[in-house]
């Protein structure tokens, strides 16, 4: 891979991560060092590049249990609200908002 689209690589992960002060938390190093390793100033090596991988997969395994029990496509996350029709009369169901 070259060095431009490895870089774009990263950056993309870092936006995935919620931004660079989130995954700068999430890589345990400072604002200042993941804006140097952004920028191409600093070399992204291979410690670097390992955490950025566990923190995407913790990241995308948050999603994916988030994503679980959300889905209403499982009954059980289904709220009543949910099954009355989408342009039924508001004063037929409770709630009324």
């Amino acid at each position: 891979m070259d060095l431009d689209t490895h870089l774009d690589n990263f950056r993309t992960a870092v936006e995935l991560l919620g931004g660079q002060q989130q995954a700068a938390r999430a890589l345990q190093i400072s604002d200042r060092s993941l804006r140097y390793l952004i920028s191409g100033q600093r070399r992204l090596h291979d410690g670097i590049l390992s955490d950025l991988c566990k923190a995407l997969i913790d990241h995308a395994a948050k999603c994916r249990a988030l994503e679980s029990a959300l889905n209403p496509a499982f009954a059980a996350n289904r709220t009543p609200l949910q099954d009355v029709p989408l342009h039924a009369d508001p004063k037929r169901w409770k709630g009324g908002n």
